[in-house]
């Protein structure tokens, strides 16, 4: 240990004010390696998915190795994405893509983890290690306590209603007489990861987006239900490529391609002639060519019992980009029927659309193929 400068302190790579518990604790040479391997993942060979347990395995770690000291990690989720994603499209919807993939957000599950490695510290307390449970728990909209060598956590106010409504249904024997849960216990590390889903999915509401109708009533908890997860792990690469470029609201369709051109002259829709048709277009009302896509949505809505009413009356968010809103249905066995239901209708639409009209080509770096999807 030294001391230089007659108050900064450096022990084993991290750096603070010992004086200050204040002072954010930072590694020994900031963040500069971060941002350089943030940088470097893009130059990367192969698929986005290589890349994308490249940046899980190696770039996170470097926020998350001294934790829970680091409180104010540099937030390049942006740049994160971009070199992941290695493509010249600029619909992704950063909301979408960490909302999917979380454990990748540098700001969010730092937070996360810092709240649950606090426990391992509780027998050397400090003003340093207060202080970083309070900064954690608030970026989550929680307040932490320690009571009996354990932390607790109960939601603040203005915590997502989505998470509070979780907790609540949690059992008794998880909260103590304050009403605090248990950081040690799984539902509430799941309850931590739900809040971090709705807090940068709600970033999207102010995004100017026009597939954003329905945001803030997205079914975030749906998003690690078993049977949703074990439906996309049985899917096939290229099937899974095209439901994750579909959720991340990168989709071509002639309405985005429309927006903005000199030439006002009407893109209009290969098969029916629909003026300008947007994403919506395709998952109500296109026959398809040969009225493929009619058969298709037919043989969907009886084999999930969905009436045509529910099937039009869908928010942008799921029409667009397949993500449930819980207004879909009372039931949550029920929502992920549904959610099954759109996810597999839209993997069928972009494998049948002319890529003209409804997905990019390879020359653009936006295709729906596993060979565009995910980089070259």
């Amino acid at each position: 240990m030294y001391q230089g400068d007659g108050k900064l302190i450096e022990y084993l790579g991290i750096k603070t004010v010992y004086s200050d518990p204040l002072y954010h604790i930072l590694p020994k040479n900031g963040w500069d390696k971060a941002w350089l391997y943030v940088k470097r993942l893009a130059t990367v060979p192969g698929p986005a998915d290589t890349r994308q347990r490249l940046a899980a395995g190696i770039i996170i770690p470097l926020c998350t190795w001294a934790s829970p000291w680091f409180t104010d990690p540099p937030d390049f989720s942006f740049a994160l994405r971009k070199s992941i994603l290695r493509t010249k499209c600029s619909w992704w919807c950063h909301s979408r893509f960490y909302a999917d993939r979380i454990y990748l957000h540098p700001v969010f599950i730092t937070a996360i983890h810092g709240l649950c490695d606090i426990a391992r510290h509780i027998g050397s307390v400090s003003n340093h290690l207060f202080h970083a449970m309070d900064v954690h728990a608030g970026r989550l909209r929680f307040e932490a306590k320690i009571v009996a060598d354990a932390v607790w956590v109960k939601p603040l106010p203005h915590c997502d209603r989505r998470v509070v409504q979780f907790l609540a249904e949690l059992d008794p024997l998880d909260l103590n007489i304050d009403r605090f849960f248990n950081v040690a216990s799984s539902a509430t590390k799941h309850a931590l990861r739900l809040s971090a889903r709705c807090l940068v999915m709600c970033k999207a509401a102010t995004s100017g987006r026009y597939d954003i109708d329905g945001i803030n009533d997205i079914d975030m908890n749906l998003q690690s239900n078993r049977k949703w997860t074990e439906y996309r792990k049985a899917l096939s690469r290229d099937d899974a490529n095209r439901l994750s470029f579909i959720r991340g609201g990168a989709i071509r369709t002639p309405t985005r391609r429309h927006f903005g051109r000199f030439d006002k002259t009407p893109l209009c829709c290969s098969i029916c002639d629909a003026i300008n048709p947007s994403a919506r277009h395709f998952f109500e009302h296109c026959p398809g060519k040969d009225g493929v896509l009619d058969k298709s949505r037919r043989e969907i809505l009886a084999q999930y019992n969905i009436s045509s009413d529910w099937w039009l009356s869908r928010p942008s968010v799921t029409s667009k980009s397949a993500w449930i809103t819980l207004d879909a249905d009372p039931s949550l066995a029920r929502r992920v029927q549904l959610q099954l239901a759109v996810a597999s209708f839209i993997i069928f639409t972009t494998k049948f659309m002319s890529c003209e009209d409804y997905y990019t080509d390879s020359t653009d770096g936006c295709a729906l193929t596993a060979e565009a999807v995910i980089g070259s």
